[in-house]
């Protein structure tokens, strides 16, 4: 959708505004339905979960960089919407530091094992989740929230 779509209405979803063909929408729902806030940054979603923050670009090839939950939400994004991604990364000018950046979890060909791993990371408490539209009958397990 267009950017004219988020002035049309008070309330569109920032998913709607922003979600490209190629996102795969199992990464943006686990994220958001934990989520307290949701920011959008370039092509880029912050969720800000209740005990990290999560970056995340939903798309296979990708990974969602995480980062201990700041004193101020407005404090981080101001520092990281003046980075990259290789500069977190390398730790250029201590800024994986100054970010709390915590590692991050590539999503792999099988979006169930990012939740995994990203379970595995964070340490989670056990929940049932739906299926991965692409894994049919198979998926449902039991999962951990994050």
């Amino acid at each position: 959708m267009s950017s004219s779509c988020c002035a049309q209405t008070a309330r569109v979803l920032t998913r709607n505004c922003s979600f490209t063909t190629d996102y795969d929408a199992f990464f943006y729902q686990q994220l958001c339905r934990r989520a307290r806030r949701i920011h959008l940054f370039r092509d880029e979603y912050i969720f800000d979960l209740p005990r990290v923050v999560a970056v995340e670009t939903p798309q296979l090839g990708h990974a969602t960089y995480l980062f201990s939950k700041p004193q101020s939400i407005e404090a981080f994004l101001a520092a990281y919407v003046a980075t990259t991604k290789e500069a977190i990364r390398q730790n250029r000018a201590n800024v994986a530091d100054r970010l709390g950046f915590l590692g991050r979890v590539v999503h792999g060909s099988n979006p169930h094992g990012w939740l995994r791993a990203l379970k595995a990371r964070l340490g989670g408490q056990p929940i049932r989740l739906r299926s991965h539209p692409r894994e049919g009958e198979y998926a449902k397990r039991i999962q951990y929230e994050v």
